[in-house]
């Protein structure tokens, strides 16, 4: 990966996506000055959200820290950003979702565990196989190591976290 990244941050969000349709188009990861992952990675950083990835990090850990389980359900972040507005399905779990992409940059830029695998839906509180494989593909795309096979560096991510979240409390 380039390690000179200057100028990246000031493309403009047309640019932006412009930089990363012609990698798609030419189906090819690297030989502009900045590499598709790299790209993509600064997509993620401007990802739109009502929630703020350093608020999202700070929740998702204190939230999962106070639980059995060590994770945090999509309803329980709604209604620490939301206070006192309903969960409304599909539309509030997008919200979140949203939030969690910039929480994702967020991570790797801050030498974190991918946090996201902790956010699980309240009923079943494991991590869907959709979700799962959106981390994985997400974590890829933007450069990380995360090797062939979703489910490993799932386990490796959720046992990082809970480490994290074991050290802190």
């Amino acid at each position: 990966m380039n390690t000179d990244l200057n100028g990246l941050a000031d493309l403009s969000d047309e640019q932006l996506s412009s930089l990363v349709a012609n990698y798609r188009r030419l189906n090819k990861t690297e030989g502009g000055k900045w590499s598709l992952a790299e790209a993509t990675h600064e997509q993620s950083r401007r990802a739109r959200s009502d929630f703020e990835p350093t608020a999202m990090v700070d929740a998702i850990i204190r939230l999962a820290s106070g639980s059995e389980d060590h994770q945090v359900s999509y309803v329980e972040l709604w209604r620490t950003f939301r206070p006192g507005e309903p969960f409304k399905g599909h539309y509030s779990q997008k919200q979140v979702t949203n939030g969690l992409a910039k929480v994702g940059a967020y991570c790797v830029d801050h030498e974190l565990p991918m946090l996201s695998v902790l956010v699980v839906p309240e009923g079943t509180r494991t991590l869907t196989d959709t979700a799962a494989e959106n981390i994985w593909a997400f974590a890829k795309s933007i450069g990380v190591k995360a090797g062939p096979d979703c489910r490993t560096f799932i386990e490796r991510e959720k046992a990082a976290a809970f480490e994290m979240i074991r050290r802190r409390t």
